[in-house]
């Protein structure tokens, strides 16, 4: 079976930039196809426009939560505002094994909405980063960006959960076969 690890990255970058980490971890000898998204935070710098990673808000969830996230975004872009509920992903960070102080006990959640440019008046969707009153941020993209942005993290969740099927099947004829 293989170590955690890491499968697939893809990441938005705009205002603040949104990354989302797919990795396989390694439960009781079988696989978890699981995901990072961080959200992180854009600064101007003398040389343009950079990302403060100190300031980083990072969520663990699984692969189903982003294929999750994927459909949501297409249900929203196709039906609007009629789609029929607002989607949210939220971290319970009593479980987290990131623990290091009372801030980091704060719930976390990332959600998504649909919002319309104030300059220029086109629908967009904003993807919301969220960790009770510390952290509160956004990322923007038209449309298209967000149809296309769905489109990589179907088939990446997709891909990750067959990865942790295939590992599993491995583990548990391995797990028989040394019971043989």
């Amino acid at each position: 079976m293989t170590n955690d690890g890491i499968l697939f990255q893809t990441g938005y970058s705009a205002n603040n930039l949104l990354q989302i980490t797919f990795f396989i971890e390694n439960r009781n000898g079988f696989p978890a196809a699981n995901a990072f998204i961080t959200c992180v935070p854009g600064v101007n710098t003398n040389t343009g426009r950079s990302y403060d990673y100190n300031a980083k808000l990072t969520l663990k969830t699984s692969a189903f939560k982003i294929l999750s996230l994927a459909e949501a975004i297409d249900g929203l872009i196709d039906r609007g505002k009629n789609f029929p509920i607002g989607f949210s992903i939220f971290a319970d960070p009593s479980k987290s094994s990131f623990n290091a102080n009372a801030q980091n006990l704060a719930i976390k959640s990332i959600g998504i909405d649909l919002s319309t440019n104030n300059k220029t008046n086109i629908p967009q969707l904003v993807i919301f980063c969220n960790q009770q009153n510390i952290f509160n941020k956004s990322v923007f993209m038209s449309l298209p960006e967000a149809k296309a942005f769905a489109h990589v993290l179907r088939k990446l969740a997709t891909r990750a959960i067959e990865f942790e099927s295939a590992e599993a099947a491995k583990a548990i004829s391995n797990k028989q076969q040394m019971q043989q």
